[in-house]
């Protein structure tokens, strides 16, 4: 796999890089997740795809997901850390009776507790997790990891995970939330270094595994 040059580690700075897993089947039909597996075409495109992705890190984060995991598996990508660590802080957003579901059939059931859902931050008509309190979370997760030493730390997680921190890194409103576009298998870049987040960018997968 190619690799990306090792600039951070000779700086002391720590870079992060936020990878979303590969598609599923729900994400093919636009629907809120469960938990479900990576497509079998995706893995065996997988095996064969070239990011550009770092030789070594020092940590690996993975959040609980089956999708996650795989698509971390299939890139081989605990093999290059000194450390795999699975945290639920990097879970999926929790859609609660939404799962399953896709947004277009819940706009036309409920559409008042959409609105409220997209509207309200701190809003959880579905039961499950308020925009709010994932930003949180992961804004939490992230102080956490600016205190890691220089060098690549990295993530596989989901697409709200990393709209989350792309909000955190730049300090927008949570209104922002809903305008970040997040594909399967793209990367959010950031490096760590004067008492906060610098976004370095949101690289899509522009070559799909083929």
């Amino acid at each position: 796999m190619q690799s990306v040059c090792c600039e951070g580690e000779k700086a002391g700075m720590l870079r992060l890089i936020l990878l979303c897993h590969a598609a599923t089947d729900a994400t093919r039909q636009a629907r809120f997740p469960g938990d479900e597996p990576i497509e079998e075409r995706e893995r065996r495109r997988l095996a064969i795809w070239n990011p550009s992705l770092p030789a070594r890190m020092g940590h690996l984060f993975l959040s609980p997901e089956l999708r996650v995991w795989q698509t971390a598996e299939v890139l081989r990508l605990p093999e290059r850390a000194e450390q795999t660590e699975i945290t639920a802080t990097l879970a999926d957003l929790e859609y609660g009776t939404w799962r399953g579901r896709t947004l277009a059939d819940c706009a036309q059931t409920m559409g008042d507790a959409v609105q409220s859902w997209i509207k309200d931050p701190d809003a959880a008509p579905h039961g499950g997790e308020s925009v709010s309190a994932l930003l949180s979370r992961v804004s939490n997760w992230l102080d956490g990891v600016a205190e890691h030493s220089g060098g690549y730390v990295m993530a596989v997680t989901h697409p709200a995970v990393m709209r989350a921190a792309v909000i955190h890194a730049l300090g927008a409103p949570v209104e922002a939330f809903w305008r970040i576009d997040i594909a399967p298998l793209s990367r959010v870049e950031m490096n760590a270094g004067g008492g906060g987040w610098q976004l370095r960018g949101i690289i899509p997968a522009h070559h799909e595994p083929e």
